[in-house]
């Protein structure tokens, strides 16, 4: 398995005192990842920062464009960057800097509730990577699980960071991070919102609560300008991200 280069990483996200010891508790863990990952549909790796290797692939991480796990843990992230366009390349290699700049001067005791989310294009196909540590050591990341969706967004770029202060939009034009009004959806919100993700349509939501189709569309439009999104995939998307559901 091959190594990450092409500007990943700093001294930002060096990680340079795992023991064998660590090691031998850390093969546990990936057991037992496996082991929950197997049991769902999440594409989902893991990536180790001491030897900069994915020590575990899902099986259907990339298998809607045709990459296989196997080729994946053969190959590691030179495989993955093969198909990144260049300039979406730099963006990622300059959120991986944003980013870790912003968990370590700030978060502080913060390290074990912080996420990262953020579209790029991979395979001619616009995607989002939701990025969690999941083990740390010596108050630095050791291990993060990246979980990777289809992304409803057009555009490149939309990072958000979330941590148990709230969270907080990245503006890659101003340099600067904004955090997001809370958002709060309603029982009814959340339903429709999973009867959606369902492939239920607005009829079939009417019909099975009793309601007019007309109430259940404007229910959407209210709910699409509190998410800030345009259609019901953007807010599923957003739901997912935030955890709202």
């Amino acid at each position: 398995m091959k190594s990450i280069t092409n500007g990943f990483f700093t001294e930002l996200n060096s990680i340079e005192t795992i023991t064998d010891t660590d090691y031998n508790n850390f093969e546990n863990f990936v057991n037992a990842f496996k082991s929950m990952v197997n049991a769902t549909n999440v594409a989902i790796y893991l990536f180790d920062y001491h030897k900069k290797e994915i020590p575990f692939v899902s099986k259907n991480i990339l298998s809607w464009c045709g990459i296989s796990a196997e080729d994946v843990n053969k190959y590691g992230y030179d495989l993955i960057l093969k198909f990144i366009p260049d300039e979406d390349l730099q963006m990622l290699i300059d959120i991986n800097n944003i980013a870790f700049d912003y968990f370590y001067k700030s978060l502080n005791n913060e390290c074990n509730n912080f996420s990262l989310s953020y579209d790029f294009r991979f395979c001619d196909f616009m995607v989002n990577q939701h990025y969690v540590p999941v083990l740390f050591k010596d108050n630095k990341i050791w291990v993060a699980a990246c979980y990777v969706f289809p992304s409803s967004q057009k555009e490149v770029g939309n990072m958000v960071l979330t941590t148990d202060n709230g969270s907080y939009n990245y503006s890659f034009k101003n340099k600067t991070w904004t955090k997001q009004s809370p958002i709060y959806l309603s029982d009814r919100e959340k339903y429709i919102i999973r009867r959606s993700a369902q492939g239920y349509s607005s009829k079939e939501i009417a019909e099975i609560n009793h309601i007019c189709e007309t109430t259940v569309k404007k229910q959407k439009y209210i709910l699409f300008e509190k998410l800030g999104v345009s259609n019901i995939s953007e807010a599923v998307q957003r739901c997912i991200t935030n955890g709202l559901l």
